[in-house]
């Protein structure tokens, strides 16, 4: 059996499948719908630049016209944005100053739009800068993270492949 893919249209198409399926599953079954929202960049690291833009919009525009619209914006924003400028910039500094940049502008506008949906005690005093605190660390150890969990999916896929 033959995992590998050679046309990148095809591998995105199948990609873009694959993980708009499982967000799916996950939203009407309520099985890890977190989780699974925090691991659909990771789609973003089998492809190559190009491709990988073309798979974050593509599954932007599925989930938008899917009904979760509040949800589709939000994982555009918070986790496809930083991890789109930890692929797109090679050198770290430049890398780290773009995520938090988008970080920063992403936190502001979905807090701008969709801050009502926060509880109060996280509005209220200093509780609003420790989350964003957070999230500035978070995304900026995300896109090693994921790199990371792609080349562990790499290689259980690599083994399973010289099994059979």
């Amino acid at each position: 059996m033959n995992l590998n893919i050679k046309n990148p249209l095809i591998k995105t198409a199948f990609l873009v499948i694959f993980f708009f399926l499982l967000f799916l599953i996950s939203r009407y079954l309520r099985i890890a719908p977190t989780v699974v929202s925090l691991i659909l960049p990771l789609g973003v690291f089998f492809l190559e630049k190009r491709y990988a833009f073309i798979f974050s919009i593509s599954i932007f525009f599925l989930i938008f016209i899917s009904g979760f619209v509040v949800e589709a914006i939000g994982i555009f924003l918070l986790f496809f944005l930083p991890i789109l400028a930890f692929i797109v910039v090679e050198k770290r500094l430049f890398k780290h100053l773009f995520i938090t940049i988008f970080s920063i502008l992403a936190f502001y506008l979905m807090f701008t739009f969709f801050g009502e949906l926060l509880p109060d005690f996280a509005t209220q005093g200093k509780g609003l800068f420790f989350i964003i605190f957070l999230y500035l660390i978070f995304t900026n150890i995300y896109g090693y993270l994921l790199k990371r969990l792609k080349y562990e999916i790499s290689s259980l896929l690599k083994n399973f492949s010289q099994k059979e």
